[in-house]
């Protein structure tokens, strides 16, 4: 287990990560630790720095989120809805989109395949939801996110997702493999 805590050093907010302080002010950016805490990164200046790897880049980060494996997913923010937001993935541009769920609140936003070789996010924030996968392949048609609630992977093939649909809440299943969505481990557990 890892063991974190926000403390001020010389007038300046750090975070101490196992003993180690890292720098929270100045140019710092938003924070993530991947979901088995394994893995730390933050926006720091022109770049994310996940675990001490370096990915430069240009603009300011407004989300991060980072996979099991150390893979980080971040998002730019240009002016907000409907300016855009623009999404990279590993320093790769996924897209740009003018809303995605979750960027009302600061809470989950994106999913992690197990290994973290996947990810995904949905668009838009509101009517039917196109889901974004990987390096930027859509899903759409796919019924009005629920809540703000993010993807959960059931396996590297497939993800979940809580759906409304004819106002009714749904358990929406997406399949990324070759095994249909209601024949997917999510639908199987859902009966």
């Amino acid at each position: 287990s890892r063991l974190a805590a926000v403390k001020k050093e010389a007038g300046a907010e750090m975070l101490e990560l196992d003993g180690v302080s890292v720098p929270l002010g100045g140019e710092s950016g938003p924070a993530a630790f991947s979901e088995d805490s394994r893995h730390f990164g933050r926006a720091d200046g022109k770049k994310v720095i996940v675990d001490g790897h370096g990915y430069p880049f240009a603009e300011e980060v407004s989300r991060l989120a980072i996979s099991n494996s150390g893979l980080p997913l971040w998002m730019v923010k240009h002016g907000g809805y409907p300016s855009g937001f623009t999404f990279y993935r590993a320093g790769r541009k996924i897209g740009t989109f003018p809303s995605f769920v979750g960027f009302n609140g600061g809470g989950r936003w994106a999913g992690f395949s197990p290994s973290g070789a996947r990810s995904a996010f949905l668009v838009p924030a509101s009517g039917p939801a196109t889901a974004i996968v990987d390096d930027g392949t859509k899903i759409p048609g796919l019924p009005q996110n629920y809540s703000d609630s993010a993807p959960v992977f059931d396996g590297e093939d497939g993800f979940h997702y809580v759906g409304s649909l004819d106002g009714k809440l749904v358990l929406v299943c997406v399949s990324l493999g070759s095994v249909p969505a209601a024949r997917s481990a999510c639908a199987r557990r859902a009966r």
